[in-house]
């Protein structure tokens, strides 16, 4: 009956009938299909989503889990599609089985979870922001007895408050520029901004490039808190 009643919409819509929409049940089996055989470039653009949006797991073979994962919801997808179909019972069979694949493989991945060189290496480079932040602060103050003489009293006051000026600043664009680059990212975008800010406060010729060098570095640390 089901058969019967697609093909007659099929038939309707091919003649030009009112109906062009296709049924809920037609649509679903048309993405299962499409997630059932995905292309290499699919593949590549699922797996940059997964490195950028989800917390960084310490598991041998991800990429591999994932893509199972990937092509186990696609097949429960399709075996809802094929249920509703009447289809054969051996091909329900088949398809079903993924499912206790899936539960295996959730057991699998926190059996799995060790600390590793590269996980190690990653929470060194996100926490290292912090040390940062903390630096800068004050880094200000050790120099003060060299750089202070032949400025006045507000200039100096200008250049350490511009890191609490620029802090504000980077704290609202850190989590829009993370949703959108992904953590990963975002650590990247955060190390430059705070490479620059370095070397202007090391390199700077004059109280208005210091200023514009604790805004840079106060921007920076905003964005990793």
């Amino acid at each position: 009956m089901y058969s019967s009643m697609s093909t007659t919409r099929l038939e309707q819509v091919a003649a030009g009938g009112q109906d062009r929409v296709p049924s809920a049940a037609m649509n679903r089996s048309l993405s299962a299909q499409s997630r059932l055989n995905p292309s290499v470039e699919f593949l590549k653009e699922s797996r940059k989503l997964l490195y950028r949006r989800i917390p960084f797991i310490a598991s041998s073979g991800m990429s591999r889990q994932f893509e199972t994962v990937l092509r186990t919801v696609a097949s429960q997808s399709r075996l809802s599609d094929l249920s509703l179909a009447g289809k054969d019972t051996d091909e329900l069979t088949s398809l079903s089985l993924s499912k206790l694949d899936l539960e295996e493989l959730g057991k699998e991945i926190f059996a799995q979870e060790v600390v590793t060189a590269p996980l190690l290496l990653a929470v060194l480079v996100a926490v290292i922001s912090q040390f940062l932040n903390g630096y800068n602060t004050g880094v200000m103050n050790a120099p003060e007895a060299v750089v202070f003489p032949g400025h006045s009293l507000m200039e100096w006051s200008l250049v350490v408050s511009a890191f609490a000026i620029g802090g504000p600043f980077g704290a609202l664009i850190g989590g829009f520029c993370a949703n959108r680059n992904g953590r990963a990212g975002a650590l990247v975008i955060c190390s430059w901004i705070f490479l620059v800010g370095g070397l202007l406060l090391a390199l700077a010729p004059s109280i208005s490039v210091l200023v514009l060098a604790r805004f840079i570095v106060g921007l920076a640390s905003g964005f990793s808190s």
